[in-house]
């Protein structure tokens, strides 16, 4: 369980600098991942590429801020993380249907799914039968291998396979 107490707090420091730049190989720096294996962890465990998560958050950070403050639209859109209020706007209507304006009109309340449930219900997920022991197995001893010889390419793809039967 150690892997997904390493994804948990690499999620927990995204959520705390979304207004930064940032992307799966500096945060796979930060906690001594390689760039490779955080990305297939980061992207079985919450379902979403990294990129497509901290998009996501950000979003999400901006419909809380649309229906708690009265903050101007772009104000919201440059503290979230955005370069440009166009982009922002662009993908807020793709997510949404609507512009950022047009949601804070309706007053719409977000849903949050916080880190934590996120977590639980992976790890429900996985007690429920969908990994098998052996699975589970067979990744905890190329995760050893890997610690043993890193340059052992052969074994980061032997793990990045099991990880693919997890969906």
């Amino acid at each position: 369980m150690k892997n997904f107490n390493d994804i948990e707090r690499a999620l927990k420091y995204i959520d705390n600098n979304l207004s930064e730049q940032i992307g799966y190989k500096r945060v796979a720096n930060v906690f001594n991942f390689s760039p490779y294996y955080f990305h297939r962890m980061f992207t079985i465990i919450t379902g979403r590429t990294i990129t497509a998560y901290i998009r996501d958050k950000r979003i999400e950070q901006a419909c809380v801020m649309l229906s708690g403050t009265k903050k101007a639209a772009l104000e919201i859109c440059l503290e979230c993380g955005f370069d440009a209020y166009s982009s922002f706007s662009r993908v807020f209507k793709n997510k949404y249907g609507l512009s950022p304006k047009e949601y804070r009109k309706q007053g719409y309340t977000p849903v949050v799914i916080s880190i934590d449930e996120l977590i639980k219900n992976f790890k429900d997920n996985l007690e429920g039968g969908k990994l098998s022991e052996q699975l589970m197995k067979e990744i905890e001893e190329l995760t050893k291998k890997i610690g043993l010889e890193p340059d052992n390419a052969g074994n980061f793809h032997g793990r990045g396979l099991a990880y693919t039967n997890l969906a």
